[in-house]
């Protein structure tokens, strides 16, 4: 659960920053950052319940922001 309290206050620290962010740009990165480490917190809370993640996929438990970033870019270019 250690892992999952790390996750959930990368989210936090992402929203704290967002409310002082003015830059659209910085402002959507932040979004998608907390969204993505809500994400890995409720994929590695389902893991350790033994069950299947409710999102699309289930994620990695070791799979970070950056290897989800080229996931992601690796099933688009795929679907093109």
């Amino acid at each position: 659960m250690d892992r999952v309290q790390e996750y959930r206050d990368h989210a936090r620290q992402c929203e704290l920053l967002l409310e002082k962010a003015e830059d659209l740009r910085v402002r959507a990165r932040l979004r998608r950052e907390r969204q993505e480490w809500l994400e890995l917190a409720a994929s590695r809370e389902a893991l350790l319940r033994g069950e299947r993640w409710a999102g699309e996929r289930p994620l990695d438990e070791e799979m970070t922001l950056t290897s989800l970033r080229a996931f992601e870019a690796g099933r688009r270019a795929a679907g093109s």
